[in-house]
């Protein structure tokens, strides 16, 4: 039995897509970005979904051909070499990646091919793949030190507007009056102990993004953050492209809940580089986006080692995502194994 594995390792979750001959299997499972939960934990957490996944079509480690685990939090070459010997030791005879997440989205967006992700969610980057493999990025600096245009960047700058318009020390903006709904707040001060004594402050304000986000078209000083969001996600893209020296391909693929819940980033995208092919990742699916995407490169890493055509990759690839979009229900976070075949 030929079977192939992608591994999306998020920080909020992960998800397993294993794909073989007559079938495959999905599981999600909790976060296994290592910067949250420990490079013990996040191995552990993509060990047993795989184990899980295989339990289920019933093969061994024997069985697998390729492996691609994109994990966040994964970015440095020793990191992924540290990841690489464990699961070699495992799967002797597949084939293995070990990569950052992004590029299980970008996959997903592009069937394989060269392009640019671009990535908003709590945080941001921009990640693209060279026609000849390569890979550049640009961003993913965490809230400290960069996510321009990320759900945190976004949402701070919304609450710092919504406060500072309060105190008349700038414009007045509905902004405000969404924080109080948000936050069940009538008073900036309340905020304080909400951001300061929470358990995941990146996290409580983050959240305001979206309420900045659809503002955008009626509030003044919500538009002037999203433009800025905007010239941000542009600049991130422009400096991928740069670095691989315009060897990229043409669509940039937008994922991450920014783009995914709503189309008000899109159309701005749109509007400002019309020139330019965005492809927003679907998040609403019977599988996960990304760790489609994974399996897809999974599939390919394979076939490349023994020289099988990646046309071929992608024809079993999407087979097998029609034969699983069949089962009809979508997969909720959950650490059941949905099977099919």
């Amino acid at each position: 039995m030929s079977t192939y594995i992608g591994v999306d390792g998020g920080g909020t979750k992960t998800q397993v897509f294993l794909i073989d001959d007559d079938g495959g299997a999905t599981v999600i499972a909790p976060s296994s970005n290592p910067n949250v939960v420990g490079w013990e934990r996040a191995q552990q957490v993509v060990t047993q979904s795989i184990q899980a996944c295989m339990a289920a079509r019933k093969c061994t480690a024997e069985d697998v051909n390729g492996l691609s685990i994109c994990m966040s939090g994964v970015d440095r070459p020793d990191e992924a070499a540290r990841l690489h010997a464990v699961f070699q030791d495992i799967f002797r005879n597949g084939a293995i990646e070990i990569k950052n997440d992004a590029l299980a989205a970008l996959a997903a967006g592009t069937r394989g091919q060269s392009g640019v992700v671009l990535i908003a969610g709590t945080g941001s980057i921009a990640v693209g793949e060279s026609t000849t493999g390569q890979i550049a990025r640009a961003g993913g600096y965490g809230y400290l030190l960069g996510d321009e245009g990320s759900g945190f960047a976004i949402g701070r700058a919304g609450l710092m507007a919504a406060i500072q318009g309060f105190e008349g020390r700038a414009p007045e903006t509905a902004l405000w009056e969404r924080a109080m709904d948000v936050y069940h707040v009538t008073h900036p001060q309340s905020l304080i102990p909400l951001v300061y004594a929470s358990d995941r402050p990146v996290n409580t304000i983050a959240k305001f993004a979206k309420e900045v986000v659809a503002l955008a078209d009626h509030d003044p000083v919500a538009n002037q953050i999203i433009a800025t969001a905007i010239s941000d996600y542009l600049r991130l893209i422009e400096a991928v492209v740069r670095e691989l020296a315009g060897d990229v391909g043409y669509t940039t693929v937008l994922s991450g809940g920014l783009f995914t819940n709503t189309d008000v980033l899109v159309r701005r995208l749109l509007a400002a580089a019309p020139s330019m092919k965005f492809q927003p990742l679907s998040a609403a699916s019977a599988f996960g986006s990304a760790a489609a995407g994974a399996a897809l490169r999974a599939i390919k890493l394979a076939f490349q080692a023994r020289g099988r055509s990646t046309d071929a990759a992608v024809a079993l690839w999407q087979a097998n995502l029609e034969k699983f979009m069949q089962l009809g229900p979508t997969v909720q976070d959950t650490d059941v194994v949905l099977t099919y075949g």
